[in-house]
């Protein structure tokens, strides 16, 4: 493997590393056996840890809802502000996953260990700087929403002991890229169930002062997920020290910084991370527009987000495996199998994609009396997720896409796509939700064409097939 990125032939790989470990049955299933199951197997866990995951907001959104409307609004709008933290978590997951896989493919552990604990460190170094602008980055985000002050207030309280405290977060789910690098989905999953469960329980405790502990209301909230991640990292952390055979090299690793991988890791994971962000911005502008439009719009743009995301983890999932398996199999040179996973992996994204957008187009009003009795926001809610229903089928394959690319290293093109049709949003949602009065109906369309059509660039820029000779 090269250090510079570019175009080529990538040449068969052989084990280079000294004394390499024999490779693990998940490891021989990526390589060689049959794509479908394979592809299944590995998003399985993937998917009930990213549900999971999900779980966190959703269950501070229910506990906090029996505080009121602005402390409701509050939580479901910090999730587009987190959106921030999640895209410099994920710039690093995302060059873990390619750099990892790529030398896992080649049988290098050696290797594979070193790029590993330079993404932890660099993790580390992300949660310093989100702790260091904490205090004055809460109050600025939610003044960019221009909310009224009860939901400000009870933003702020939620949103910056997530920010003060991301340590726990960035590094659990590096460490969760690290394994499904290896082929190793269902730890993840494992301890994600662990973690979730226990913020179920500890969220009360601290929202309400159950027993010894204080009333703290939205706060209460931040601080058990911030909790329940802590305990997701040091259970992911002792898993990989105990399995010395094969992460043997990795703790050693964290005491050398290495800038050339560091940068790798970065120069693949970056882009992705700019287009993360930025679509955070882009959602932050577009719950202005929905404040705007009421405080009920501005609830449904978060419940509908929250919903409509049960579509988008399902194909993220799938696209996660899937980098892992064209990253390895790319690594050990194998790029027919490559393309092949690519192509198993984007139908099955289509046919599951599509079966959520029909729940989502019956079943809208029922999933909105999940979050809120009110008859208006309910019967408003149901229109909009059945204009998201619209986009979900090609929104699942241009997911999977990205997993594709991201897999391989080859994420410089994308992110510019990405880029252009989120930044298409911010206009196209002024005319049509405030200018012309299409209010939240206008708003649901942009977000549902503009999806559309960055799926379908997406794919004629799979369909070059630039991504196979894309070395690291």
């Amino acid at each position: 493997m090269t250090t510079t990125e570019g175009e080529g032939p990538l040449p068969t790989i052989l084990p280079t590393g000294p004394d390499p470990v024999p490779r693990s049955a998940a490891e021989a299933r990526i390589l060689g056996g049959p794509v479908v199951p394979t592809l299944l197997r590995l998003t399985g866990p993937v998917l009930i840890s990213m549900v999971l995951y999900t779980l966190f907001n959703l269950v501070d959104s229910m506990w906090v809802g029996r505080l009121g409307a602005a402390p409701l609004a509050a939580v479901t709008t910090s999730m587009f502000a987190s959106w921030i933290l999640l895209g410099i978590a994920h710039m690093i997951a995302t060059g873990l996953t390619a750099v990892v896989a790529r030398h896992v493919g080649s049988g290098d552990r050696t290797a594979a260990d070193h790029a590993a604990a330079q993404g932890l460190i660099l993790a580390a170094s992300f949660a310093l700087v989100f702790a260091l602008a904490s205090r004055n980055a809460a109050p600025w985000l939610f003044n960019l929403l221009s909310s009224d002050p009860e939901v400000t207030r009870a933003g702020i309280a939620y949103l910056g002991p997530l920010l003060a405290f991301s340590l726990p977060f960035l590094l659990s789910l590096n460490l969760e890229a690290i394994l499904r690098a290896h082929g190793d989905t269902r730890t993840p999953m494992v301890v994600t169930t662990a973690a979730v469960l226990f913020n179920l329980v500890f969220d009360p405790v601290l929202i309400f002062g159950l027993g010894p502990f204080p009333e703290l209301g939205v706060a209460g909230a931040a601080y058990a997920t911030v909790t329940a991640q802590a305990l997701a990292a040091v259970l992911l952390w002792l898993h990989l020290t105990r399995r010395r055979s094969q992460f043997r090299d990795l703790p050693r690793s964290l005491t050398r910084p290495d800038g050339r991988v560091m940068g790798q890791i970065l120069r693949i994971g970056g882009p992705t991370s700019v287009s993360t962000v930025l679509f955070s911005f882009v959602y932050l502008f577009l719950s202005r527009v929905a404040g705007q439009l009421g405080t009920d719009a501005l609830a449904i743009l978060g419940v509908g987000n929250r919903l409509e995301s049960l579509c988008y983890l399902t194909a993220d999932s799938l696209s996660i495996a899937t980098a892992t398996m064209v990253g390895q199999n790319l690594g050990a040179g194998n790029i027919a199998r490559a393309k092949q996973v690519g192509q198993k992996a984007a139908g099955l994204s289509l046919a599951l994609a599509s079966s959520l957008g029909l729940i989502y187009f019956v079943f809208g009003p029922q999933m909105f009396r999940l979050f809120t009795a009110d008859p208006a926001v309910v019967e408003n809610g149901g229109m909009y997720m059945k204009i998201l229903a619209v986009s979900q089928p090609i929104m699942g394959v241009e997911i999977v896409l990205s997993g594709i690319f991201a897999g391989a290293g080859y994420t410089l093109a994308p992110t510019w796509i990405s880029i252009s049709t989120s930044l298409l949003r911010v206009p196209l949602a002024q005319v049509f939700a405030l200018d012309r009065g299409f209010g939240l109906a206008g708003l649901g369309w942009v977000i549902t064409l503009t999806c559309m059509l960055r799926g379908l660039l997406l794919y004629g820029l799979y369909r070059r097939d630039r991504w196979t000779r894309t070395r690291l």
